[in-house]
């Protein structure tokens, strides 16, 4: 009943249309997130999750990711229309967490790709984000590593406490 009363914006919406960048399934898991985030007054959402496959790429590394990055963050990606859609309040309130698994090797393994690597990003996007790069975004010590085929970055940030400032920040203490 309450879903009835929320309006869905027409970038939502064309997350469905031929041309999406993203998969049905997909574009129900962002419309699915954007219902609950609306109804969270009767919800009491802290903590949602999505799968966005489609990343572990061995070759042709390039023309597999653009596309992925595109139906997150392109002008009518996914992520982009749940964020852009939502009432300021609700963007005061709302921090997305995006991260994988595992990293990517440094260097292109021979088909345009990369193998499983240490190494890995982390984006955290959302109005009460403090913006920065945090950690070595690529520290000096791994540029040599460059000429050696199947080596993995060092691991010398640990995302374990980004995680627990997010969770202090949802629910302190």
């Amino acid at each position: 009943a309450r879903l009835a009363t929320v309006t869905v914006p027409a970038a939502i919406n064309a997350l469905w249309d031929e041309g999406s960048p993203i998969s049905g399934w997909q574009a129900r898991q962002f419309r699915n997130l954007y219902d609950a985030i609306a109804c969270n007054d009767i919800l009491s959402m802290q903590v949602a999750s999505l799968s966005y496959g489609g990343w572990d790429t061995h070759d042709n590394q390039r023309t597999e990711i653009e596309p992925r990055l595109n139906g997150l963050f392109a002008n009518n990606g996914a992520l982009k229309a749940v964020y852009d859609s939502l009432p300021n309040d609700a963007r005061q309130n709302t921090v997305f967490v995006l991260n994988g698994e595992f990293g990517r090797q440094l260097r292109d393994n021979g088909g345009n790709g990369t193998d499983h690597g240490e190494g890995n990003i982390m984006l955290l996007i959302g109005d009460s984000v403090t913006g920065g790069v945090y950690g070595d975004m690529f520290p000096q010590s791994e540029i040599p590593k460059m000429a050696q085929a199947n080596t993995d970055t060092e691991g010398l940030t640990g995302f374990e406490h980004v995680y627990a400032s997010v969770c202090d920040w949802v629910s302190p203490g």
